[in-house]
C-alpha cells in the first residue's frame, strides 16, 4: 500500500516504513496476538487483537468497533446516547510508535489506537484526539508540554469468603520501611524488568504508606507518550501481579480503612524545538534540542517563570471541574479528604503536600530540568487523555488570561478558619462525582474543548456510575473498584 493512496479515506495518512517496521518487530520476538488498546469514558482499558498475520492489514485498515462502547460505563451498563447505539461503526487504529511487547503476557504485544470514523477522520469521542488536540494549542503558543504520573496501588491476595470477594493485603508494613521492600521484592523485581522492557525508565520505588500499598515511579515524556505510559503502567501492574497469584488495584480506595491511591501528574512547559525533533522522547531530549523549560525562572523565589504562574492560575480557576476528569470515579471521592495528603482544597503551595498544585523543590544540579509542578488531585480511573489534555487547556487558558494565582498556601488549608479560607480564595474540591460533574457542565472553557458528542457521553457515563453505585454500599464500590482499575 503506497502513502497518498486514495482507496480509502484513512490509507492516506498511513505511515508504510513505520507499519513495516512493526511487523519485523513482532515477528522478531514472535508476538501471536497484538493487542489494539484504547481508554473508554469510564476510565476502563479496553481493546481487540489481531493474530500476526494479519497484523499489517489490520494496522491499515483498523478494527471494527461499535460507537456504542463509548457509552459504555465501567460496570458494562451502556447508556443511552445520540449517535452511540447500536448503528454506527468506527475504528481502532493503532499507533505504531506506541508498540511494545508485553513481558507479562509471552507471545502479545500491543499498541495504544486512535478511534478513527470512517471518513478517516479522528472520532469527536476519541479520547488520544482530544489530547492530540491539546497539544496541538499548546504548540500554537510555542509550548510543548513534559509530563509523568505517579501511582500508586494495592498489592493483595484475592480471597473469597463467606461474604463474597475481598482483597488482603501482601503486607502491614510501615511507610518506606525496609520490612515492605522485603515482602514485596520478588513482585518488584519483577515490575521494574517489565517496566523497562516497554521502554520506560523507572525512577523510583518505595512502599508506601497503606497495608500494601506500593509507588514505583517511572520518567517524564511528552505529552501523548505520557498518557501512553499510565495505560502500559496499569497494565503492567496488573499483569506481573497476577503472574504472582497476586492482585494489583490502582483504585483510588480499594480497601475503605487504608491510604488511598493517587496518581500524580507531574508535568512541566517546554519552548517547543523538541516538537520539531524527530524521536524526543524525554526530557533530556527537549534540552539536547535546544528547549527550555518554560516554567523556570532562577530568579523566583521559588524558581518559576510567570508562564508558570499563570499556568497554576488557569489549573486552579478550572479546577473543580477538571477533577471530574482527573478524578473520574466515584470512589476517587473518598481519596480526596482533609488531612489525607491526597489535596482536598483549590490552592497551591511550595512542597505543601495537602495543596491541590504542588511546587516541588528543585533537584540538585538540575534546577532547570527539574523544575516543574504536582497536581495531585488525579487519579488512575481518570482517563490519562482527557486528564492531561484538560489540564492543558486550563493551563492555556490561565496563559491566555494571565491569571493570577494569588499567593501560596504553605500550611495545611485545613488548619485555616473559614474566614481566612475566604481571604486566600481557598475553596474546597468537590465531595463527591456528582459534584464534580455538575462544576465540569458550568465550565465553559472545559466543555468547549471536549466538544459536543464527548462530553455528551462522558457526563451520561459518569452519572449512570454516579447512580448505580448510590444503590449499593461502600463495600460494593470499593471492590468494583478494586477490581477494574
Amino acid at each position: 500500500m503506497k502513502r497518498g493512496s486514495d482507496e480509502a479515506p484513512w490509507r492516506c495518512h498511513v505511515d508504510v516504513e513505520a507499519i513495516r517496521r512493526v511487523v519485523e518487530r513482532a515477528n522478531d520476538t514472535g508476538a501471536e496476538l497484538i493487542r489494539f488498546l484504547y481508554v473508554d469514558h469510564g476510565g476502563v482499558v479496553r481493546g481487540k487483537a489481531t493474530s500476526r498475520p494479519t497484523l499489517e492489514r489490520r494496522m491499515v485498515s483498523g478494527i471494527g468497533l461499535t460507537v456504542a462502547m463509548q457509552a459504555m460505563n465501567m460496570l458494562d451498563e451502556l447508556q443511552p446516547v445520540d449517535g452511540m447505539g447500536p448503528v454506527g461503526e468506527v475504528r481502532i487504529v493503532p499507533d505504531p510508535d506506541s508498540y511494545v511487547d508485553l513481558p507479562f503476557s509471552p507471545g502479545a504485544a500491543a499498541m495504544m489506537s486512535d478511534l478513527i470514523g470512517l471518513d478517516g477522520q479522528p472520532w469527536a469521542a476519541c479520547p488520544r484526539a482530544f489530547l492530540r488536540s491539546a497539544i496541538a494549542e499548546a504548540a500554537q503558543n510555542g509550548l510543548a508540554l513534559q509530563a509523568a504520573f505517579e501511582p500508586e496501588f494495592l498489592l493483595a491476595r484475592r480471597e473469597t469468603g463467606p461474604d463474597g470477594d475481598r482483597l488482603v493485603p501482601v503486607d502491614e508494613s510501615l511507610c518506606f520501611s525496609t520490612t515492605g521492600f522485603a515482602l514485596a521484592h520478588d513482585f518488584a523485581i519483577d515490575f521494574v524488568r517489565a517496566i523497562e522492557a516497554q521502554d520506560m525508565a523507572v525512577e523510583l520505588y518505595h512502599p508506601e504508606l497503606g497495608h500494601g500499598q506500593q509507588e514505583m515511579s517511572i520518567s517524564h515524556a511528552p505529552a501523548l507518550a505520557a498518557a501512553d505510559r499510565q495505560v502500559w503502567y496499569r497494565e503492567t501492574a496488573r499483569g506481573v501481579a497476577w503472574r504472582h497469584g497476586l492482585w494489583a488495584s490502582l483504585a483510588p480506595k480499594p480497601l475503605p480503612d487504608q491510604a488511598g491511591n493517587g496518581a500524580h501528574c507531574h508535568f512541566s512547559a517546554w519552548t517547543d524545538a523538541a516538537n520539531d525533533t524527530p524521536g524526543a522522547t524525554s526530557l533530556a531530549d527537549a534540552k539536547n534540542a535546544g528547549s527550555s523549560n518554560a516554567f523556570y525562572d532562577p530568579g523566583d523565589r521559588y524558581g518559576l517563570s510567570q508562564l508558570a504562574y499563570h499556568f497554576i492560575g488557569g489549573i486552579l480557576l478550572h479546577l473543580p471541574a477538571l477533577v471530574a476528569l482527573t478524578c473520574g470515579s466515584v470512589n476517587s471521592y473518598r481519596r480526596l479528604q482533609p488531612q489525607h495528603w491526597s489535596s482536598a482544597f483549590v490552592c497551591y503551595g511550595n512542597d505543601n503536600r495537602e495543596a491541590a498544585i504542588r511546587i516541588p523543590s528543585r533537584m540538585w544540579g538540575d534546577d532547570e530540568g527539574s523544575t516543574n509542578l504536582e497536581l495531585k488531585a488525579s487519579d488512575s480511573t481518570g482517563n490519562p487523555y482527557l486528564a492531561l489534555g484538560g489540564l492543558i487547556h486550563a493551563g492555556l487558558d490561565g496563559i491566555r488570561r494571565k491569571l493570577d494565582p494569588g499567593e501560596p498556601v504553605n500550611v495545611d488549608p485545613a488548619t485555616l478558619s473559614e474566614a481566612e479560607l475566604r481571604k486566600r480564595r481557598v475553596a474546597r474540591l468537590p465531595t463527591s462525582l456528582g459534584e464534580a460533574l455538575d462544576e465540569l457542565e458550568r465550565d465553559e472553557v472545559l466543555m468547549e474543548a471536549l466538544g459536543p458528542l464527548r462530553r455528551t457521553a462522558y457526563l451520561a457515563v459518569k452519572r449512570s456510575e454516579v447512580a448505580s453505585f448510590s444503590a449499593h454500599d461502600a463495600a460494593y464500590e470499593c471492590l468494583q473498584h478494586a477490581l477494574r482499575f
